[in-house]
């Protein structure tokens, strides 16, 4: 069953930067359902072990990447001009989301296409269809 705790993300002071533990573990715990509604299959006491630890590495991944985006505070824009020409730079970091949406997609994966299959639309039955295009109407 997939499980992910503070200690698994092997943060030192120095690394979580300006985030407390109490708020890397509200992440973790909100990352977590999130995952549980994408990826179902993990959470199950009989998941298969080599997909679970992909899940947790995948996670973790995000998880220390949202660390060390958060971490190192709310940035700065700078801006320089010579004359007509001028740059600006802006390093502050945004509140995007922890998962990508390619490390969903990921995540989902694992459990098989069966799970990860949602209708976009469908046509209307064969006899349905075929009265909506005759002529004559």
């Amino acid at each position: 069953m997939l499980t992910l705790t503070y200690e698994d993300l092997g943060l030192t002071d120095a690394s979580r930067g300006q985030l407390t533990q109490a708020q890397i573990e509200t992440k973790i715990v909100d990352v977590l359902a999130l995952a549980k509604i994408r990826a179902r299959c993990l959470f199950t006491p009989t998941a298969d072990a080599d997909s679970v630890a992909a899940g947790r590495a995948i996670l973790r991944e995000a998880l220390l990447r949202w660390v060390r985006r958060a971490g190192r505070g709310h940035g700065d824009v700078q801006t320089q001009s010579a004359g007509p020409f001028g740059i600006t730079v802006d390093t502050r970091t945004g509140d995007g989301s922890v998962v990508w949406p390619t490390e969903w997609a990921d995540l989902a994966g694992l459990c098989g296409a069966a799970q990860t299959a949602t209708p976009v639309g469908s046509f209307p039955a064969a006899d349905n269809y075929a009265r909506l295009f005759q002529t004559g109407c």
